[in-house]
């Protein structure tokens, strides 16, 4: 699947913006105040952000509930769609035009 633009756009918008809300709670990186500054982070370090949030999804509803970018009801309603994620991986076994097959490592799923 291709993302135009705009539409990578609004998932960092999103996702940055509920990584951040984590990263508050947690108390992890106090040198890091600012949505911008935690945007410039290297990966590696925003990975104990999404460790948090794959093993545990109310991390989501906490967010919406606070709303601390104040996201219209349609932005609220993308990020309220993420709760359904499977954390694992994945092969992509088949790439088809409509759809990808993907095979999971593991069986949890």
């Amino acid at each position: 699947m291709h993302l135009s633009q705009q539409d990578a756009a609004l998932y960092y918008e999103l996702m940055w913006a509920l990584q951040f809300h984590i990263k508050q709670a947690l108390n992890l990186f106090p040198e890091v105040q600012s949505l911008e500054q935690y945007v410039d982070l290297p990966v590696e370090r925003k990975i104990k952000v999404r460790e948090a949030l794959y093993s545990d999804p109310t991390w989501v509803d906490r967010f919406l509930q606070e709303n601390p970018q104040q996201f219209s009801d349609e932005k609220c309603a993308i990020v309220a769609s993420w709760k359904h994620f499977i954390a694992d991986d994945f092969y992509i076994e088949r790439m088809l035009k409509k759809y990808t097959i993907f095979i999971s490592q593991s069986e949890k799923v």
